[in-house]
């Protein structure tokens, strides 16, 4: 596992499987690429394509204001291929498999939010006692010809109550958290 500082997102750790990492070194060797020149470039690209621009602006403050009542200002990131072995939903990494839920409640005390950025072909689910967790609803991927295979895919959070909150139901949420004191 490899953890890299987002340079474009304040606050974004993102956990890169060494899969995942091998593939972006892949990239950089190959030269010139739409995707990135360095490893950063590429992990925050891909975080903005698959969560950050699907997210909006309610589900963001949502986790900054929960985090400041959690005093808590990290979204940690799991970068990894998923799979599910004996119905427990599991990221890889260097060909075995690894559960999920394990690494939740491994990083979720110190988390405003949790973003799983791992394939979720079977419609498997998370939870966490502390911090929210975004949920993909299928297999994950970013561009044009993902997108025109009808493979799209949204993100839902899922509170430490275990109720799931989606973009219709983010509003009321919001507005159901008290404001942060300012310091």
């Amino acid at each position: 596992m490899h953890i890299v500082a987002s340079k474009k997102f304040p606050n974004v750790v993102i956990h890169a499987s060494n899969d995942v990492f091998a593939e972006a070194l892949g990239i950089i060797r190959e030269g010139f690429s739409l995707e990135g020149s360095t490893l950063e470039e590429i992990f925050d690209g891909q975080y903005e394509e698959i969560f950050f621009q699907r997210v909006g602006t309610s589900f963001q403050e949502f986790i900054r204001r929960h985090g400041a009542l959690r005093q808590c200002s990290q979204i940690l990131v799991l970068n990894a291929h998923g799979g599910a072995v004996n119905g427990e939903w599991t990221y890889e990494d260097r060909l075995r498999s690894y559960s999920l839920q394990t690494w939740v409640d491994r990083h979720a005390k110190n988390a405003a939010a949790i973003v799983l950025m791992v394939c979720n072909e079977h419609g498997m689910t998370v939870t966490s006692k502390h911090t929210p967790v975004f949920i993909p609803d299928r297999v994950i991927g970013k561009g044009l010809a993902f997108e025109l295979e009808h493979l799209s895919f949204h993100y839902t959070m899922r509170m430490p109550d275990g109720e799931e909150v989606d973009a219709y139901t983010i509003d009321y949420h919001l507005r159901k958290l008290p404001q942060p004191i300012p310091q």
